[in-house]
């Protein structure tokens, strides 16, 4: 499968989802990115701006999986997250910085990338996910540390 079709499609690794452990999806993803690296940067060769697929979405992907897995999973989590900036997506590393505050039970760390996307000038701040922030935000003032039941919580964004 290209990268795309693996990540974003329902043939991928998403038709996994409830069939399987979540830590097996992440190790699946993290075995992709191995397995693949040629076929991914084929795939993106000639390829600019939005076109180019980020291989930084799958280590996204694979981390919140982890995460999903449980709190034993979650520094594993950190590395996959770390792995996942976007040099061109401001609000989009804030939401990793974030999402790895969250995991990491860091208030202030969290708290200071809601302010960074709040004083964004960027265009469209959804891309800093605002609304999951601010619930990972109130779930650790609520000693919540659950990943999945944090981020599943309806948002309301900016």
């Amino acid at each position: 499968m290209d990268p795309v079709e693996f990540d974003q499609h329902e043939n991928g690794w998403r038709s996994l989802v409830g069939k399987i452990d979540e830590e097996d999806i992440a190790t699946l993803i993290l075995k992709y990115i191995e397995l693949n690296a040629d076929k991914i940067s084929e795939y993106n060769k000639g390829k600019v701006g939005k076109d180019v697929f980020p291989i930084g979405l799958l280590y996204f992907h694979a981390g919140q999986s982890f995460g999903y897995a449980g709190t034993e999973y979650y520094k594993i989590a950190v590395e996959c997250f770390k792995k996942s900036y976007d040099k061109r997506n401001e609000c989009w590393n804030v939401y990793v910085n974030g999402t790895v505050a969250f995991l990491e039970g860091d208030k202030n760390g969290l708290q200071a990338q809601i302010m960074v996307v709040e004083n964004s000038k960027a265009e469209n701040k959804k891309g800093g996910n605002i609304g999951i922030l601010k619930n990972f935000s109130k779930c650790l003032q609520q000693d919540i540390k659950d990943y999945e039941k944090a981020y599943s919580m309806p948002t309301k964004d900016i």
